[in-house]
């Protein structure tokens, strides 16, 4: 199966000199390899945003490819009285010109932003917020780690999973991702291989270290073997890290267990494990990004150099979201209005 790629008038870069009509086809593999690019999180976003697109230009009795200025700006007028937050509109756009930037379409989306800039301005005047998960402090996860029984396999799961999150900064993808293959104990703790992550698209592959804990409790290194040795004394020798475990304490995977053959945890249940953790806690506004969220914040604020928190997160050194951990750690010690004298 193959597809045409209309070319566009306006991207003449894009077609050399003697182009043939099959210079123009794209076969069904390469389409598939094209979007296996993308996340399968992004990729998901995409459709949904792409199909509605597709079916407010029909409605309009727009050009969907290539599309107008005129026609971008008001697709984005459009979602905005479809009452989409501002980030979802930004989502939706990048959809748009992701699909363009496929077909070999140029796509000018300078009005589109301009509307986007007064939806977000008009958004943060009617009270709009952007949701940002709780940054958990280290007492805090010592709270949650109570609600999880070491006695129990689910428990000392759950310990491993909020303590190497925590030490590793890792994002919930990250930590599901994780085989039993990819963590090497060594003198200091542990090497953890991340075969690919949200920063690192090509796949590279990165190691991140956790070191030991002080407290037996929350240490990753301790917290991460005992779930471990549980895992190899249950027959579990191989395959995903992170397993459910059904309301028998039996692991997903084993003989007569509940869940999926593979037993692995998907991003959304890393997710649900810690907010279940958090509410049992007593802890508010806590999701899985606060296992991100707090440690960065808790080690600017304990003194931590910014580019070590950026390198254990992984994160771009200059990422806008980097930028509010180091206010959030800094703003109260650092904050200018102690110098005036009040």
């Amino acid at each position: 199966m193959h597809q045409e790629i209309e070319p566009s008038p306006t991207s003449t870069h894009l077609q050399p000199a003697g182009a043939t009509a099959m210079d123009r086809v794209l076969d069904q593999r390469t389409a598939e390899r094209m979007a296996g690019g993308f996340s399968a999180n992004t990729r998901r976003a995409y459709r949904v945003h792409l199909d509605r697109y597709q079916k407010w230009c029909r409605e309009q009795d727009r050009t969907p490819y290539p599309a107008t200025p005129q026609t971008m700006a008001g697709w984005v007028s459009g979602l905005r009285d479809m009452g989409l937050s501002p980030s979802s509109v930004e989502v939706a756009l990048s959809a748009v010109r992701s699909e363009h930037s496929r077909r070999g379409l140029a796509v000018n989306t300078e009005g589109a932003r301009l509307v986007l800039r007064q939806h977000r301005k008009s958004w943060a005047e009617n009270g709009g917020r952007v949701r940002q998960a709780a940054a958990i402090t280290t007492q805090q996860l010592r709270l949650m780690i109570d609600q999880a029984p070491a006695e129990r396999l689910a428990g000392l799961r759950d310990r491993a999973l909020l303590t190497l999150g925590y030490a590793g900064m890792f994002r919930r993808s990250e930590l599901a991702r994780l085989n039993l293959e990819d963590v090497r104990g060594c003198d200091e703790g542990l090497e953890v291989f991340l075969s690919q992550s949200k920063t690192d698209r090509d796949a590279h592959g990165t190691i991140v270290e956790i070191p030991y804990g002080a407290r037996r409790d929350t240490c990753p290194v301790r917290s991460v073997l005992a779930w471990m040795q549980a895992l190899e004394s249950e027959g579990v020798v191989g395959g995903a890290l992170l397993r459910g475990v059904d309301r028998h304490d039996r692991i997903s995977g084993t003989p007569g267990a509940a869940g999926t053959p593979s037993g692995r945890m998907s991003p959304e249940s890393v997710g649900n494990a810690v907010k279940r953790l958090a509410r049992r806690a007593g802890l508010e506004g806590v999701s899985g990004h606060s296992l991100r969220a707090g440690p960065a914040t808790t080690a600017i604020l304990s003194g931590a150099d910014r580019s070590d928190v950026a390198q254990q997160g992984r994160w771009d050194p200059n990422s806008t979201a980097m930028e509010r951990y180091i206010r959030a750690g800094q703003g109260w010690e650092r904050n200018a209005a102690r110098h005036l004298g009040l």
